[in-house]
């Protein structure tokens, strides 16, 4: 596989809806592509496989430096690289810590009840809020029958 080769200078990258720099590429198959996906393709030396993604560190999309750049290897693994990004901005330890869905709160893992097939294995809400969802739910349940009683 040839090297890809970025665009002679007439042709400017440009940036998409998104905010990633885009340049064209000169290699068969392929017209354009993000010009992180170029910088990370030749510092690997080869081509990314389908099914990798590039991982921008600072969160900046247009911050196309080496050491900005992280090769992940399926969308489920730069999912995770953002979600403990997110606990570790709201100030807690994403080896110890999650934060809430419904209260937004950092809170220890033990505060969420399991879930395997969630991400991370564990619910999305804490137990104090999966309580007051319960209740809420229960009630909202129970209005039509107490009116027709």
């Amino acid at each position: 596989m040839s090297q890809p080769r970025t665009c002679s200078a007439s042709m400017r990258p440009w940036r998409c809806r998104h905010g990633y720099s885009h340049v064209h590429v000169h290699v068969v198959g392929r017209g354009s592509t993000g010009e992180h996906t170029v910088l990370a393709e030749r510092a690997l030396g080869r081509r990314l496989p389908p099914e990798a993604e590039i991982h921008h560190i600072d969160g900046n999309p247009k911050n196309n430096t080496s050491s900005n750049l992280v090769i992940c290897e399926n969308q489920a693994y730069h999912a995770l690289l953002h979600r403990r990004a997110r606990v570790v901005r709201a100030g807690g330890n994403p080896n110890l810590d999650k934060i809430c869905t419904r209260c937004h709160a950092v809170k220890p893992t033990s505060e969420f009840h399991k879930n395997a097939s969630r991400p991370g294995g564990l619910q999305g809400p804490c137990k104090q809020c999966h309580a007051i969802f319960n209740q809420q739910y229960s009630a909202r349940l129970a209005e039509p029958i107490a009116a027709n009683g």
